[in-house]
């Protein structure tokens, strides 16, 4: 399983890791034998690795030509162990169901790209586009309509506009929504042409439905629901192109710190007590909100999962939800 290496120059950086792939059959997880130092084992890429569902063998001990029995001035040993590299170190498949399995191939080729793993062995239709960078978004309208001005919306809910002569400073409320002191209005909608525009000036972020590879917008806003969607047609584009508008409880935990990141996923259809959902808060123990969501109009309701995750491992969980969730939205910016 090992080679000794005989040169001592290389430092066993992760861009030296190299995978090979071998697809035993369509629709199924691809064989990866990997090549890397010994000296500088990438126990972080095994952690990507188990999080989708990976095993990782233990790492072979240094062989006999690797190790010079004289102290090593760096340790202090009373042996030096020479740069070696490791061969044909297999991963072994996890307990995938048959959709995880279709998927774990391109989120693998996700997380040795992040990684700067060298790899062969790659199908054309395995591997995932490179990321898009989203373009820059319109700013948020300043002038929001007056009561008197507002235009009814449509989709099975209907803002309230006092008559003219009994006019009320108060913003009218519609159907479905909670009062604007407390509502907080969550739009996902596919991107289309890679354009991340949401009506009303809210701000989008990109977004994955599960295992797609096409861009979803995810916007936020605290405005009323009869504030975003002026015109009605607003409103239709986002149904119609298959997106979601849901109202929740405002935000109201701190912001994370700068060494953590919060992961976003919506569950359409579910609520706190399915199954599911109590799989995903086990995996992330307690560091998981459940947040019930409600339907703007017609439409089914959503749970959203709010998970705070240290930065450096926020693109493997969002990876693991993303497989583990094929209808679920996932989101690991926030929008502003």
């Amino acid at each position: 399983m090992i080679e000794p290496q005989t040169h001592t120059s290389s430092t066993g950086a992760s861009s030296d890791v190299t995978a090979a792939f071998f697809w035993p059959a369509p629709n199924r997880a691809p064989e990866v034998t990997l090549s890397f130092y010994g000296t500088n084992e990438p126990v972080a890429l095994w952690v990507s690795l188990r999080v989708l569902g990976w095993i990782v063998p233990n790492c072979p001990p240094p062989p006999r030509t690797a190790i010079e029995w004289v102290p090593d001035p760096r340790t202090g040993a009373d042996h030096t162990i020479h740069p070696w590299i490791v061969k044909d170190f297999r991963l072994q498949p996890g307990t995938w169901t048959r959709e995880e399995e279709r998927a774990v191939g391109a989120f693998t080729i996700n997380a040795f790209r992040a990684y700067n793993v060298s790899m062969t062995g790659l199908r054309t239709e395995d591997v995932p586009p490179e990321a898009v960078t989203p373009p820059a978004l319109a700013a948020p309208a300043t002038e929001p309509p007056t009561p008197e001005t507002a235009t009814p919306a449509a989709a099975g809910w209907t803002p309230v506009v006092p008559a003219r002569d009994h006019a009320s400073p108060n913003p009218p409320t519609p159907q479905h929504e909670r009062p604007a002191t407390a509502a907080r209005v969550l739009l996902v909608a596919p991107a289309v042409a890679g354009e991340l525009e949401l009506p009303g000036g809210v701000a989008g972020v990109p977004a994955h439905r599960g295992r797609e590879q096409a861009l979803w917008a995810w916007g936020e806003s605290t405005d009323p629901i009869h504030q975003i969607f002026e015109n009605p047609a607003d409103f239709d584009s986002i149904i119609s192109a298959g997106g979601y508008a849901w109202t929740a409880a405002p935000e109201t935990a701190p912001p994370p710190s700068g060494s953590t990141a919060v992961v976003q996923v919506v569950i359409p259809g579910a609520s706190a007590g399915d199954k599911k959902v109590g799989k995903i808060l086990k995996m992330v123990g307690g560091a998981a909100r459940t947040i019930e969501l409600e339907p703007v109009g017609p439409g089914e309701a959503a749970v959203l999962l709010s998970i705070e995750a240290p930065a450096h491992s926020a693109e493997m969980l969002t990876s693991n939800l993303r497989l583990r969730l094929p209808h679920g939205i996932v989101c690991s910016g926030r929008p502003s």
